[in-house]
Parts: structure tokens; sequence; C-alpha cells
């Protein structure tokens, strides 16, 4: 090899193969790919290049580590997600040139999207929108990326009638901007996708009036259709967040940026913080039209789902309604240390039900309940048992129990309490805000957003800790939590649209300390993109009384 041709090439090392290659100077992982000596196991969704998460047909100028990742890792089904959805945009457009797509929330194992066409969406639209993916996924034509100036960019989404996204992108101070583009249709890129429509193959819509349900494999099982389910209640919810929006004029950041910038970002926050305390009090006047049957609220939520300050300003609600509400915690119910149940890693798992003193817990409300004077008990975290020396109580005639927990909507934490007795109460942040009208938000990053600056404010956890923490509390959320949530009597939205503006100032100094080479890097990374669109609220507009205090401090129901 000559001088010349062997400084024209780069040394890659694919540490998964323990192989170390020269390749072409601007040669791409996916030829890099056709000259390892034995093959990856799996088709590659996206590289790590010295820890920095990258595209497949990225290219590579000069020395590095290259690590594949398969679709069977968290960023992995990110990139399926965005390769199909851009795939649905591209459909749509060709379909209905005048119509608007809205890709919503997710639902179930798939996620919501709506068509506006002037007209009620059809069966048949939708059947119609299938088909011609289909036919772009047989036709197989590239996904480039490409990086264009502001301005370009901007007039590229303007003749494309793309509004959400000159909205979020006018403010910006960006130089430089890089999309996707799939034929004639260009997108934002907010991250890897496939080289390839030919490569998003497993996909079904299903009509699900007033729009359709875009189902996909869950990133854990590629290649598996999940099971289609339907959760009316979830649904409800969603719709009725859509409302609040449409009461606030707001559906994608670019809208919350523009009121922001046109200094109405006070009145934002006053709306939806009304709109929160309406919906309490209608939860706490329909807990007193089943008075005295009911005696037991239950709450449940998934972690950062603000239940905490949901159940105290209920317990204010209640108050007005004339009832006298009295709080439970499950944490004074917990086993003692040594019969706490272990997971099948052999940890001890403090989030399953037996970690609970199902019986002794049963035993007391049963006993408050038919007027008896009970001790509940106090659990002392230092020793890891139960202590005796709780406080006694019995219910009054206009006495209610509140408990707050994450089994609250599993029958089998009061299964001796008649269910006419309790009325069970989901809670969660269930965000209707888009990035985009193409690019929902997921609500999981809503609560981790929470949970990050909570951690980082009162429990002295590092970003970088909490985000390691994350895959563990969602595999608990995913057994002890979601399989209920649609025995409840009803879901409240603990999501504000204004939060994540608040959130960023709080967020982003700590997400920052995440260095290139942790686990989490990537993670850290794609939450700092995604705050970067917000412009910020300061948290003095913030009342005290917001389930959003419960994470950023200056609650009033924290003493």
């Amino acid at each position: 090899m000559s001088e010349a041709a062997a400084q024209d090439r780069v040394t890659i090392r694919v540490p998964q193969l323990d192989v170390e290659l020269k390749v072409p100077r601007r040669a791409t992982p996916l030829e890099v790919m056709d000259r390892l000596p034995r093959p990856l196991g799996f088709q590659p969704a996206a590289v790590l290049l010295d820890g920095q998460l990258q595209h497949l047909t990225t290219r590579l100028y000069v020395d590095g580590v290259l690590e594949f990742l398969s679709g069977e890792t968290r960023e992995g089904g990110r990139v399926y997600r965005r390769s199909l959805v851009a795939l649905l945009t591209l459909a749509a457009r060709t379909l209905f040139p005048t119509g608007r797509l809205k890709v919503q929330h997710s639902f179930g194992k798939g996620v919501f999207c709506t068509v506006d066409l002037k007209r009620t969406l059809r069966r048949s639209d939708v059947e119609a929108l299938q088909t011609e993916m289909r036919r772009l996924v047989a036709e197989d034509v590239p996904i480039e990326r490409i990086v264009v100036p502001l301005p370009e960019a901007l007039e590229k989404f303007r003749a494309q009638g793309s509004d959400s996204k000159l909205a979020l992108l006018e403010p910006s101070q960006r130089e430089a901007i890089p999309l996707c583009r799939v034929k004639n249709v260009v997108e934002l890129w907010n991250g890897p996708f496939f080289p390839r429509t030919g490569w998003v193959r497993d996909f079904t819509l299903r009509y699900y009036e007033p729009g359709f349900v875009l189902h996909y494999p869950y990133w854990m099982n590629p290649g598996v259709m999940p099971p289609e389910k339907d959760q009316p209640k979830l649904f409800r919810v969603f719709q009725e967040y859509e409302r609040w929006g449409a009461i606030l004029g707001l559906e994608t950041v670019g809208e919350l940026n523009r009121r922001i910038i046109d200094g109405q970002g006070g009145e934002v926050v006053l709306i939806a913080e009304a709109l929160h305390e309406k919906k309490i009090a209608e939860v706490a006047d329909e807990v007193r039209a089943r008075f005295p049957q009911t005696r037991v609220v239950l709450i449940a939520g998934p972690s950062a789902s603000g239940k905490t300050t949901f159940a105290r300003r209920l317990s204010v609600q209640l108050r007005v309604a004339g009832l006298t509400p009295h709080a439970i915690s499950l944490d004074d119910y917990f086993v003692d240390r040594d019969l706490t149940p272990r997971d099948e890693h052999g940890e001890l798992d403090f989030e399953a039900l037996h970690a609970i003193d199902v019986a002794l817990f049963n035993q007391h409300l049963l006993g408050l309940l038919q007027g008896d004077q009970v001790t509940i008990p106090r659990f002392d975290f230092k020793t890891g048992s139960r202590r005796a020396d709780g406080h006694r109580m019995r219910l009054g005639p206009q006495d209610i129990i509140v408990i707050e927990g994450i089994h609250g909507l599993n029958d089998g934490l009061t299964a001796q309490v008649p269910a006419s007795m309790k009325y069970r109460v989901y809670c969660s942040a269930l965000t209707h805000l888009s990035l985009d009208r193409e690019t929902s938000m997921s609500t999981t990053d809503t609560r981790l957003l929470r949970r990050i600056v909570r951690d980082r404010l009162f429990r002295g956890y590092s970003a970088e800790e909490t985000l390691t923490r994350w895959p563990s509390v969602n595999r608990g959320e995913y057994r002890n939590i979601f399989p209920f949530q649609e025995d409840a009597d009803l879901m409240f939205n603990s999501a504000l649209v204004y939060e994540h503006a608040a959130l960023a100032a709080y967020a982003l100094p700590s997400l920052l300390t995440v260095r290139p080479g942790s686990p989490v890097y990537v993670e850290a990374r794609r939450l700092v993109n995604l705050l970067g669109y917000f412009l910020g609220i300061p948290s003095e507009r913030i009342p005290a009384t917001s389930i959003l205090r419960e994470f950023i401090g200056g609650s009033s129901f924290h003493n």
C-alpha cells in the first residue's frame, strides 16, 4: 500500500468482536460491517462512535471505537419508531396532501395519531395509509441525513406547510439544522434513523375513532408485534388533556415558546394550574357523592407522577366537600427487612406487594371501617423494622381514609375491603404537548425529568445515578402499576403543559455533568437536546400548591 493510500485510511476498533480494521477515510459503519471477519449476529439500528450516538451512514474521518447497537436496546427502539413515523409522514403527505397528520401520544403498545382532513377520518383512509406505507417499504428508498443553514431549514418547512416546525425553529440561535429527508419530505433529525425505508418492516395501523393507532414491536422484542389492547380509560384522559390544550391554545412546543416570547407565560401557568384544581375538585365531589358507602380513597401511580401532592390537594378539596380525610402511609406497613421478598437477581424487592404486611394492613382497615380504634404502626427505616409506637386512629362519622402508594389499584392490597367502599385513582403525567405535529413527546420522559430534578435537589443523587436506576424503576412499574391502571375509577393527569420550560433550568446543569464514557451519556444528551427546544419559565411564577413544587421545592404541603 502506498504512503498516500495509507494516510487515506482510518483505524476502527470494534470491541464487540475484538477486531481492529483499516478502512477508507469517509467509510460508513455499514461499510465497516461488510468488512467484519464474522457477522455481528444482529441487524444494527445505530452505532456509538467513541461513545457518541451516530447513524449507520455517518462518515468516519478519524480513528475511533465503533459499537453497534441492536434493535433490542432502548435507543434501537427509538430508531425504529423515528423511522416508522418518517415513513408514516411521507405516506400521509402522499395520500392527503392538504391533510394534517398529528402523531399525538403513546397508547398501549403503539401511538395514537390523527389526520385532519376537514372531514371525519374513515376506516378506508387508514387502510389506504397502511397500503401506501407498505409500498414505500417495498420501494426501499434512502432515508438521508442532511445539514442545512437555519434559514434554508425554515424555507423548506415553510414550503412544506410545516407550521409547527417553523414555530419550533424560529427562536433558535443555531446556525445549522440537521434534517431527515425521505424523497421530497424533510423532518427534524432528533436522533438516528434507519438508512432505508425497507428496514421498517413490522407495523400495523388500526382504525380507532377519531384517528388510528400505529402499532410496532417493543424494543425488547424486535420483529414481534405485541397484541393490540384497548385502554378506554387511559384514552379518555388523553382526550381530556387534548381539550385542556385547546383551552390553552397549545399543542406544540413552538406554540408554547411563542406565548412565552409574547409575555404570556404567566397566564399559561395560571390556566394550567386552574385546570388541575378544577379536576381535583371534581374528584372530591365524586367521592363525596359516594359517601358514606365509600370510605377509602386509594391513589396509585408510577414514580414522579405527583401522587403525593395530588393526595394532599385532594384532601383539601375533601374538606371543602365536608369530609375529614385521614392519610395512611403504606410505608409504615413494610415487613421487617429480613422478611422482605427478593427479586430474580436476589436483591431486596421493596416494590413487591408482599414487601407490605398485607394481612395487618387489611386487619387495620377493616377495624377502622367498623368503628374500632386502631394503632397505626411506624416503620423505622434505619433499623429496617416496624415499631408499634405509632399513632392511634378512629374514624368519625364524616371521616374518610386516603391511602397513597404504588399498589393502590391492586385488589390484592385491600382484598378484605368490599369494592363498594373503595374509590381508586390512577395518577400519572401524560403530557399531550408535542415537539411538533409529527414528533410526540414521551410521557415517561416527563416523569424522568421530574425525578432527575428532585433527586438532585433533595436526595443527593446526580443525574447519572438517577438515569442508571431508571430502567429498574420502569421494570417495577410494568410489574406493579401499569397492569392495574384500567381498574381505576378515575385517572388524573398530573402533567402541566408548561413544566418542561420550568424544569429545564433545574435539569440541564445536572444532565450536563454526565460525561462521555458513562453508560447513560447517550440518554443524558438526548434529554439535553430535548430541553434545548424550550424557552424558560421562571419558577417564581409557579404556585406553592403546584404538583411541580413536589420536585423543585417550595411546596406549601411540605413542612
